[in-house]
């Protein structure tokens, strides 16, 4: 008779999901029946083959004794520590927690080990709509979509609104960065709609914030004005720092923008305060470098290239590569005369933005000028042609005006 040996489910759960296996999938390759997966996912069996369990290893790339277990007390100890801890990064919102040190890795850790337990469905859509705000955070964009849309699907399927609101925010932020700009704006305002109903000031807040900016995108500062003022009055009420010090600094950005620069410098040092209470990292790095864009333009001898290029460092080290950085760098060298300088904070900023279409059209921008600085007609006609097919892609009517 051949030898058995016990399961861990908890394991097997979370190298499937990590590997984005099916149950289906999984049978077919180890070539058992689809309904013999399925008791082994659910715990109904508990002992498998050690034939079996051999062919699991090779699917999952994974040791055997990774799916195996002592005893079923292993097993029971396994599941309900992680169950608890499911429990708690929904109570607590890891996210919460940890975006003031932007450690994304450990929350993208935390949260997978939870999501392989037999949490229940509305924990499941929790922690999806976390996961998928650590993925966009570091750039993972498609899993982030795929995250998003499971969490809508949960949503729809338990009637919350509140899980949906989440999918909705997700969705809306990473369309932005994809430049889907209408269907940014559509989700935005489906959490709206939500966070009205439900009362959830501090989601609208956050959401008026995050509509503003995409106004900005697409240059309609009217209608970006507007909502970063509705934020403010909410988050004027409101003890959140840190989300109050990312909308100052948009403010600041889109003050920037229509050459307000005096009113740019007190929004980003307002912003620089409420991020040093939060501890919130980013937005003390981000702030400071916005600032000394801003004293540059105010009054050159405010303004000091060390710093910027310090904080700059900063943030690359933390794995912060922003375009954002390099091309007010590149502003500042074209406004100098420096196009050898100017040109290299170009192809940095191009580099980062690759991806990003909004972003490289703010590069674009950039590009179209320093040509013109070089009185290179060609050149610069190939950019405005880059800029002009993108502008279309992001569907920024309001950009292709300006040309």
């Amino acid at each position: 008779m051949e030898q058995t040996q016990e399961l861990n489910r908890a394991y097997l759960k979370k190298r499937a999901l990590s590997l984005g296996l099916k149950q289906w999938q999984i049978a077919e390759s180890i070539r058992v029946e689809p309904k013999t997966i399925s008791r082994w996912f659910s715990g109904k069996v508990k002992k498998v083959k050690m034939s079996n369990l051999f062919r699991l290893s090779e699917t999952l790339n994974c040791g055997i004794d990774d799916l195996s277990l002592v005893s079923t007390s292993d097993e029971t100890l396994t599941n309900e520590l992680q169950n608890q801890c499911a429990s708690l990064i929904c109570d607590t919102s890891v996210i919460t927690l940890l975006t003031p040190s932007g450690n994304w890795k450990l929350a993208d850790s935390l949260i997978q080990l939870s999501l392989a337990t037999d949490v229940s469905l509305e924990n499941q859509a929790n922690l999806l709509n976390q996961l998928s705000i650590v993925s966009w955070r570091q750039d993972k964009l498609d899993l982030a979509q795929s995250y998003a849309k499971k969490a809508m699907d949960l949503g729809v399927q338990l009637k919350s609104k509140t899980i949906l609101s989440g999918a909705f925010h997700n969705l809306a932020t990473i369309y932005s960065f994809l430049g889907l700009l209408n269907e940014s704006k559509s989700y935005y305002q489906k959490v709206i709609e939500i966070d009205i109903e439900l009362n959830n000031r501090n989601g609208l807040a956050i959401s008026y914030s995050c509509l503003g900016c995409v106004f900005h995108q697409i240059r309609d500062f009217s209608q970006a004005d507007h909502f970063f003022d509705l934020s403010d009055k909410l988050f004027s009420t409101l003890n959140n720092d840190l989300d109050y010090s990312i909308l100052l600094c948009s403010k600041g950005l889109l003050y920037i923008e229509s050459q307000a620069y005096t009113q740019a410098k007190e929004s980003f040092e307002k912003a620089l305060i409420l991020s040093k209470q939060s501890g919130y990292q980013r937005g003390i790095r981000a702030n400071t470098i916005y600032l000394q864009r801003v004293l540059y333009f105010l009054d050159p001898k405010w303004f000091s290239v060390d710093v910027l290029l310090k904080s700059i460092e900063w943030m690359e080290e933390q794995s912060l590569f922003e375009s954002l950085n390099y091309y007010f760098l590149c502003d500042i060298y074209l406004d100098q005369g420096d196009l050898k300088s100017a040109k290299q904070a170009l192809d940095k900023a191009m580099q980062y933005a690759e991806g990003y279409p909004c972003e490289l059209i703010d590069c674009y921008y950039r590009e179209i000028k320093y040509f013109s600085l070089r009185d290179n007609e060609k050149a610069k006609s190939r950019v405005k042609k880059k800029l002009q097919s993108s502008l279309k892609v992001v569907q920024a009517d309001c950009r292709l005006k300006l040309l």
